[in-house]
Parts: structure tokens; C-alpha cells; sequence
């Protein structure tokens, strides 16, 4: 609720799935009360802190085996991966992640699940 941008190219505005901004509408609607700047809330919407939402977190992680090292950055992770699978350009995509420029997404991002030259295999002939 206290975040401050380090600077003004930190402010980004960030596209979302047309569903996902109705399901944020609707706790919006809900929440009228509530400050703007906060997404997630307990089912009495009340605000959900840092060491609640950490709490739920360890839980899933336990429940669908994810590793030690699953943290919410890592959906930033996933994220850019399956727009590169899906064919989106790395362009598009360092800029919905905030990248200066795309050397950085390319080096860190779409390389993860990029399996698209394994269908090139196909073209030799037998």
C-alpha cells in the first residue's frame, strides 16, 4: 500500500486477460470500501497481508508438489514462456514485462519452455 515507483519508467501499464479484469471489477465492486491499490482479500474482504498471502502460498505449494524455489516471480517466469510458445513476439513480450529492451527477455525468459525446434525434425525425410 506503500509502494512508491523508483522512477517514472517504473510505472507501467500492464495488459490483463478480459476475464481477469472482470473478476477485478467484480472484487472492486465489491470492496468499494476498500482502497484501490489492494487486489487481494480474505472472503470477508477484509485486506489479505504479506504473511497471509505467504502462508497460502507455502500451502499450494505443498499440495501440488512445486519446488522449494516456487515463488510468485516465478509466474512472471512462466508467464513470458507460454507467450513465446504461443508465438508472440519477443518484442510484445519485453514490453508487457517492463524490459528496456528484448536482449533481456530473451536471455532469461522464452528460452524456458521454447520447444518449437524439436517440430523441425520433421522436415527430414526417411
Amino acid at each position: 500500500m506503500n509502494w512508491e515507483p523508483k522512477n517514472r519508467t517504473s510505472i507501467k501499464t500492464v495488459p490483463i486477460h478480459p476475464e481477469i479484469k472482470d473478476y477485478l471489477l467484480e472484487i472492486k465492486k465489491l470492496a468499494q470500501n476498500k482502497t484501490n491499490f489492494v487486489v487481494f482479500y480474505k472472503d470477508d474482504l477484509r485486506v489479505l497481508d504479506e504473511d497471509t498471502l505467504t502462508g497460502m502460498v507455502r500451502k499450494i505449494k505443498i499440495k501440488f508438489c512445486l519446488p522449494r524455489e516456487f515463488c510468485f516471480h516465478s509466474l512472471r517466469h512462466t508467464f513470458a514462456s507460454r507467450m513465446a510458445e504461443v508465438g508472440v513476439s519477443t518484442y510484445k513480450i519485453s514490453k508487457m514485462l517492463g524490459h528496456s529492451n528484448t536482449s533481456i527477455t530473451e536471455q532469461v525468459y522464452t528460452h524456458l519452455k521454447d520447444k518449437s525446434y524439436f517440430s523441425e525434425i520433421t522436415k527430414l525425410e526417411y
